[in-house]
Protein backbone atom coordinates (compact mmCIF):
# COMPACT_ATOMS: atom_id res chain seq x y z
CA UNK A 1 0.00 0.00 0.00
CA UNK A 2 3.00 2.63 0.67
CA UNK A 3 4.97 1.68 -2.76
CA UNK A 4 1.49 2.34 -4.38
CA UNK A 5 1.05 5.99 -2.48
CA UNK A 6 4.58 6.74 -3.10
CA UNK A 7 4.10 5.94 -6.86
CA UNK A 8 1.22 7.78 -6.74
CA UNK A 9 2.45 11.12 -5.37
CA UNK A 10 5.65 11.08 -6.94
CA UNK A 11 3.17 10.91 -10.32
CA UNK A 12 1.43 14.08 -8.80
CA UNK A 13 4.35 16.02 -8.36
CA UNK A 14 5.12 15.68 -11.47
CA UNK A 15 2.07 16.51 -12.85
CA UNK A 16 1.96 19.70 -10.51
CA UNK A 17 5.53 20.41 -11.48
CA UNK A 18 7.26 19.92 -8.88
CA UNK A 19 11.16 18.30 -8.49
CA UNK A 20 10.02 15.03 -6.94
CA UNK A 21 13.75 15.08 -5.38
CA UNK A 22 13.82 17.87 -3.40
CA UNK A 23 14.00 17.36 -0.16
CA UNK A 24 11.03 19.28 0.95
CA UNK A 25 8.96 17.51 -1.79
CA UNK A 26 9.68 13.83 -1.00
CA UNK A 27 9.96 14.52 3.25
CA UNK A 28 5.80 15.59 1.96
CA UNK A 29 5.59 12.31 0.24
CA UNK A 30 7.03 10.11 3.21
CA UNK A 31 4.46 12.39 5.71
CA UNK A 32 1.75 11.21 3.82
CA UNK A 33 2.58 8.26 2.56
CA UNK A 34 2.59 7.11 6.59
CA UNK A 35 -0.54 8.53 7.87
CA UNK A 36 -2.61 5.74 7.37
CA UNK A 37 -5.74 7.26 8.37
CA UNK A 38 -6.29 9.01 5.16
CA UNK A 39 -7.91 7.37 2.21
CA UNK A 40 -6.76 7.62 -1.13
CA UNK A 41 -8.85 10.00 -2.24
CA UNK A 42 -7.85 12.39 0.27
CA UNK A 43 -4.00 12.13 -0.86
CA UNK A 44 -4.27 14.93 -2.83
CA UNK A 45 -5.24 17.43 -0.52
CA UNK A 46 -2.97 16.09 2.25
CA UNK A 47 -0.27 16.58 0.20
CA UNK A 48 -0.47 19.66 -0.85
CA UNK A 49 -1.52 21.06 2.29
CA UNK A 50 1.26 19.38 3.71
CA UNK A 51 3.83 20.61 1.18
CA UNK A 52 2.59 24.16 1.63
CA UNK A 53 2.73 24.66 5.26
CA UNK A 54 5.78 22.00 6.22
CA UNK A 55 7.45 23.14 9.20
CA UNK A 56 11.52 22.85 9.29
CA UNK A 57 11.00 21.43 12.71
CA UNK A 58 8.11 19.42 11.93
CA UNK A 59 10.08 17.96 9.45
CA UNK A 60 13.46 17.78 11.26
CA UNK A 61 11.63 15.77 14.08
CA UNK A 62 9.96 13.23 11.74
CA UNK A 63 13.08 12.91 10.29
CA UNK A 64 14.55 10.94 13.29
CA UNK A 65 11.75 8.44 12.81
CA UNK A 66 13.02 4.86 11.90
CA UNK A 67 9.27 4.51 10.04
CA UNK A 68 10.25 7.77 7.87
CA UNK A 69 13.65 6.45 7.12
CA UNK A 70 12.06 2.79 5.66
CA UNK A 71 9.82 5.30 3.38
CA UNK A 72 12.38 7.36 2.47
CA UNK A 73 14.38 4.63 1.11
CA UNK A 74 11.09 3.48 -0.93
CA UNK A 75 10.80 7.19 -2.46
CA UNK A 76 14.46 7.26 -3.51
CA UNK A 77 13.83 3.63 -4.66
CA UNK A 78 10.99 4.65 -7.07
CA UNK A 79 12.56 8.16 -8.45
CA UNK A 80 15.42 6.00 -8.88
CA UNK A 81 13.36 3.59 -11.10
CA UNK A 82 11.67 6.78 -12.67
CA UNK A 83 14.46 7.60 -13.59
CA UNK A 84 15.68 4.43 -15.40
CA UNK A 85 12.44 4.82 -17.70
Amino acid sequence: MIRNRVKWLIRLCDEMGLDANKDKVKSSIVAISMNEKLNDLELKEAFISTYQSTSVVFMHALQTTDEFNAIMKIVNQQLLAEECK
